[in-house]
């Protein structure tokens, strides 16, 4: 049944047939998606055959289609490359100059050659694009085609293994499906077959004809760039002619008109002015082509250098790369040598914005200029504007090519920078691995003798004279060498100066931070004499050439590497920064002041000879290996007396366990040791350069640490001082506070009030502090350094990049139209980085910040709580919403699950998140502070703990009464203290009726100035307020400092008041009341009996007056 949908067809027959097939395999897919007499899983796998046989199909035609073009590539080949040959020949070079334009004004010489000049570079773009497809041809062509075929052929045979099997168990449909598709995998194996085959013949045919096509367009490209360098340069030439009419017209003009009117000269100087500037731009502009035509030709050699080791590279393959290893070298030392000179292209930036404003500028005084003239305006002064304009026409034509220059010399040269980093990174990439000289064998005693006759032959000597004799720049030479002098002869000074900043260290009241950076400029400076000295020998060498140029550089390298080692040698002398300021470990110092002097007498003298060694036209390839050989003996001998582990480098401050630390040591130990005398093996294996660049490397990562070392030193030195100035105004603070509370406990006692016993301030734990400082500050430091060594590593650790390839899952973005972005294993290794981060920025980021930041801001302990609390949500915040990026998750599929999530804890918390919020209000606004008195509601107490959820109070009872921070924000509240803890108190004092007032306004007066607790500001008052029942009323309107001096004060002023009117016989009343007694029945007609009544309180009895 299979036959009746599909009959293979060989590559001999038409395409007729194939489609035909095609089309009854569609047709079948149709009727098998309607049938209803198969099973789901059955039909899916019978629809899932026939797709990929209709694929096949499809497959096979396009592969007869391809066999084809080759056979007739193969055919037409002898006619094609005739063809290129005489089109070749026909080729006519650039001529000598551009076309007769004579006859012709200059504008119509400018136009004519524009548009010359257009349509060359549109044939240059052309060709070029042409060349670019060609050369992809070529490349395509350079893949294995054996290997390939090899392939094919192995698919052709399982195909047709696959067609012989017999298979029980399938179903009739199923059964004619699979033969179907079998079938046609036999018919895409063997067209693919068929077509490497003629791919493989033809081959070589076809790499002629499009190398004959390649040179072709590469002659068309030189003669239309030649043509264009006619073009542009007679353009140029038209152009500075007319500018400098121009000129010399302005110059002219100002010259005729001195006698003119001011407004006349005025517009005279301003077209001059305009002329110079047209020069000006017209000859820079001139410039910028000939930059950019130099660009576009180094571009071209950095893409043929590019391209040709790209080529070798993918032919050579890994297995033969080593075959490679001396052209490699060689290249890259040339291509060093031949280092495009690439422009700042921030100058060029700054250029190009500065024309661009010039441009409009220009614009817009023509546009202003087009208006009419005022009808008074004289025929000189028109004559001139008319000129004017005419200029800032030209000028605004100028400015326009002058920025499209620039634009294009701004392309070519980040094109240019981008492409030498490409290939200098291809070049180290590929350098790395591979052999880069002879294996180390008995004759390379032999050689060793050998250069060192070379190196000290008089040769040599020569040139080193004749540079010294040449040299002509005394100045720099002499000023370096005088510096030495200087800083040799100031260095027992710098020494005592450096003594006597050690001498305040360690004391609170006078130590200071700028104290130890002191320190740090004289052990720069006690390091410096030797370099500049080197430094001194190699600005003599200034002139020569080979040996002595070689020297020179050597004398430079070696000035840098003194001043990276000495200065660290520096840092551990006796009284230095590493005893004195940074508090290092004695046995640390003392081994590098022990053995670190040696170490750099080897090193500075291998750094002066090693570029003689390794840059000179005839290598020292013997000696070089051997100073290497000598400088990682050197670095290996010193790692064992520094990082033994009986020297305890590692102490217990650095880490605390034990087994831990000894397994570090002996680690660290073993790679500082082992590393260099590994590396000795393989330079002795012929991998010398590998060696080189891993112990460059090396040396480099030891300055890094050593460097980031004396950062880190320096910044817990500062945190250190920072730490005992806050615990020292902590001390204060606190003995202040102290003797607050006991004055007011004092006066609570007098009260017969309760106050807390203490008051619980919320402030950050200076141990915690301190703690979270030190981890937050070894945190900066540890990314630092793990991104300054990933920099120093990471081109040479390729098998990490294998980390970026290694995909996961994949994604969608936000574009719907986008692909599916990959999440990889380096994607996820940053998004647990980015957790731990997180982890450890939230725990120690709040100590660096009250150290650094909150404290030298008036936030008060509450407020510091605040801000750290709200700076550790938003660091976890920050931090998950980047992990969530960085494994796929992004936010705007995050949004309203978070806005969800947002909604129902706001309803279902909404309580707990308004306190929160409340209590971030209160911390901030500190509406009240601990040890405040308030009033809130019907609550009365003193605030002594403020937390986020609640606040606590205690009352007079000393009872702590919890209070929601919601009802601080919420309620009315009164803050007895919060700006100023004065209080008023009224006293109202009757007297009796017939009383002296000015006598008792007197007597009030003195009782309250002789009472001390009444302040004196605002002054007390005493006021005759009113009339009563039985008294004359008066007021006493007080001021006390606090609360707590209420009670003593109006029990010290009620006795006063009493025992005053006392003794001057002036009577307090009390109320009275009458009371009428009836007696007898209720008709007697007798009156009732008057009796006169009294409160229990009052001063006496007094007579009643008769009721009317």
């Amino acid at each position: 049944m299979s036959f009746m949908v599909y009959n293979p067809v060989s590559a001999d027959e038409s395409s007729h047939s194939s489609d035909q097939n095609v089309q009854n395999l569609k047709a079948r897919i149709n009727a098998i998606k309607v049938a209803e007499n198969l099973e789901a899983d059955e039909k899916k796998a019978i629809l899932d055959l026939y797709s990929r046989a209709v694929e096949n199909l499809e497959g096979a035609e396009k592969n007869r289609s391809r066999a084809k073009i080759y056979a007739d590539l193969m055919a037409k080949a002898p006619a094609d490359l005739k063809s290129l040959e005489q089109q070749i020949s026909n080729l006519k070079s650039a001529p000598d100059s551009v076309q007769d334009l004579e006859g012709l004004s200059n504008q119509q010489r400018i136009s004519s050659l524009e548009k010359s000049l257009l349509k060359l570079q549109t044939e240059l773009l052309e060709s070029r694009a042409k060349q670019a497809d060609i050369r992809s041809k070529m490349l395509a062509d350079e893949q294995n085609v054996l290997k390939l075929l090899e392939e094919a052929t192995q698919q052709q045979s399982q195909a047709k293994d696959e067609l012989n099997k017999n298979r029980t168990g399938d179903s009739v449909e199923l059964a004619n499906a699979r033969n179907t598709f079998q079938l046609s995998e036999v018919e895409f194996t063997n067209s693919r077959v068929e077509m490497l085959r003629q791919r493989l013949l033809t081959r070589d045919t076809r790499a002629e004809v499009l190398d004959r096509e390649d040179n072709l367009y590469t002659q068309k490209l030189n003669i239309t760039n030649q043509k264009i360098k006619l073009v542009e340069d007679a353009l140029s030439q038209v152009r500075k002619q007319v500018v400098d009419e121009k000129v010399e017209k302005a110059r002219q003009r100002e010259d005729q008109i001195k006698k003119a009117t001011p407004d006349i000269q005025a517009v005279a100087e301003e077209n001059a002015n305009l002329a110079n500037d047209l020069s000006f731009v017209v000859a820079r502009t001139s410039e910028l082509l000939s930059q950019s035509e130099q660009l576009s030709k180094e571009l071209n050699r950095v893409e043929r250098y590019f391209s040709s080791m790209s080529q070798q590279l993918s032919i050579a393959g890994a297995e033969r790369l080593s075959t490679l290893s001396v052209d490699l070298l060689e290249q890259r030392k040339q291509f060093s040598k031949d280092l495009p000179q690439l422009i700042n292209t921030n100058t060029l930036e700054k250029e190009l914005t500065h024309a661009q404003i010039n441009q409009l500028r220009l614009e817009d005084r023509q546009h202003d200029l087009i208006t009419p003239e005022p009808p008074e305006s004289s025929g000189l002064l028109k004559e001139l504007l008319q000129e004017q304009l005419e200029l800032l026409r030209d000028n605004v034509n100028a400015y326009r090519h002058y920025t499209s220059a620039l634009i294009n010399v701004h392309s070519e040269n980040t094109q240019l920078g981008k492409r030498v980093e490409e290939y200098q990174e291809l070049l180290n990439s590929r350098l790395f691995w591979i052999p880069s000289t002879t294996p180390v064998t008995f004759n390379s005693i032999s050689n060793v003798n050998r250069d060192l006759l070379r190196l000290l032959g008089n040769k040599h000597w020569h040139e080193i004279s004749k540079a010294v004799q040449n040299f002509n720049n005394p100045f720099s030479a002499t000023l370096y060498f005088l510096l030495a002098f200087m800083l040799t002869a100031l260095k027992s000074n710098l020494k005592r100066q450096l003594k006597h900043l050690g001498e305040n260290v360690g004391k609170v009241n006078v130590d200071k931070l700028s104290s130890t950076f002191y320190a740090l400029c004289i052990t720069v400076l006690l390091a410096l004499p030797t370099a500049l000295f080197l430094m001194g020998s190699a600005e003599l060498l200034e002139g020569g050439r080979g040996y002595a140029a070689h020297l020179r550089q050597g004398f430079t390298n070696a000035a840098i590497l003194w001043v990276l080692l000495s200065v660290f040698f520096q840092i551990c002398r006796k009284g230095g920064l590493a005893e004195v300021h940074f508090k290092w470990s004695p046995r640390i110092i003392a081994l590098v002041r022990k053995h670190l002097p040696w170490l750099m007498a080897v090193m500075v003298t291998i750094s002066v000879l090693m570029p003689i060694m390794n840059d000179a036209v005839e290598p020292y390839e013997a000696i070089s290996r051997s100073l290497f050989i000598i400088a990682s003996l050197a670095l290996s001998l010193i790692s064992h007396f520094i990082f033994k582990p009986s020297a305890e480098v590692l102490t217990d401050k650095l880490v605390k366990h034990p087994s831990q630390r000894r397994f570090l040591q002996y680690g660290v130990y073993g790679f500082t040791v082992g590393m260099p005398l590994i590396l000795i093996v393989v330079s002795c294996l012929g991998y010398h350069f590998t060696a080189l660049e891993i112990l460059g490397r090396l040396l480099m990562t030891a300055w890094l640490l050593a460097t980031f070392l004396v950062i880190y030193s320096l910044a817990i030195r500062g945190v250190a001082l920072l730490e005992r100035r806050m615990k020292l105004e902590r001390i204060r603070a606190k003995r202040k506070a102290e003797r607050a509370l006991q004055v007011s406990r004092q006066a609570a006692d007098d009260a017969a009030e309760g106050v807390p016993e203490s008051l619980i301030l919320q402030e950050v734990d200076m141990d915690a502090v301190s703690q979270q400082s030190r981890g937050f500050i070894t945190l900066i430091t540890a990314v630092l350094v793990a991104y300054a060594l990933w920099n120093v590593w990471g081109n040479v650790t390729p098998a990490l990049s294998a980390f970026d390839t290694m995909e996961l899952w994949e994604v969608s973005t936000s574009d719907p139209n986008a692909p599916l972005r990959s999440v990889t294993v380096w994607d996820l290794t940053l998004g647990l980085l980015v957790v731990v981060l997180t982890y450890l920025g939230a725990r120690n980021l709040p100590g660096a910040l009250e150290i650094s930041v909150l404290r030298g801001m008036d936030l008060g302990p509450g407020g510091s709580y605040a801000v750290i609390t709200v700076v550790k949500y938003l660091i976890i915040l920050l931090g998950t919403i980047a992990f969530l990026n960085l494994i796929g998750v992004q936010w705007s599929k995050l949004q309203w699950l978070v806005a969800a999530m947002g909604v129902g804890l706001g309803f279902g918390l909404q309580e707990i998140l308004a306190n929160f919020v409340s209590g971030l209000l209160i911390l901030f606004e500190r509406p009240i502070r601990v040890g405040d008195t308030v009033t809130v509601g019907e609550h009365t107490g003193t605030v002594t703990r403020i937390r986020i959820r609640a606040t606590t109070l205690t009352d007079w009872d000393r009872k702590e009464q919890i209070i929601p921070n919601k009802t601080f924000i919420t309620e009315q509240l009164t803050n007895w203290t919060l700006s100023d803890p004065i209080t008023r108190q009224i006293i109202k004092v009757g007297v009796a009726y017939g009383s002296d007032v000015e006598t008792v306004h007197k007597l009030l007066t003195k009782v309250i100035s002789d009472n001390e607790r009444v302040i004196s500001d605002p002054p007390p008052a005493v006021f005759f307020v009113g009339f009563g029942d039985s008294s004359l009323d008066f007021e006493l309107r007080v001021f006390v400092p606090g609360m707590l001096d209420l009670m003593p004060l109006v029990h010290e002023l009620h006795v006063a008041i009493n025992q005053t009117f006392k003794a001057n016989n002036i009577e307090i009343p009390f109320p009275q009341r009458d009371v009428w007694v009836r007696s007898g029945g209720e008709d007697s007609a007798e009156p009732p009996e008057f009796i006169p009544s009294a409160d229990a309180g009052g001063s006496g009895d007094k007579d009643a007056p008769s009721p009317a």
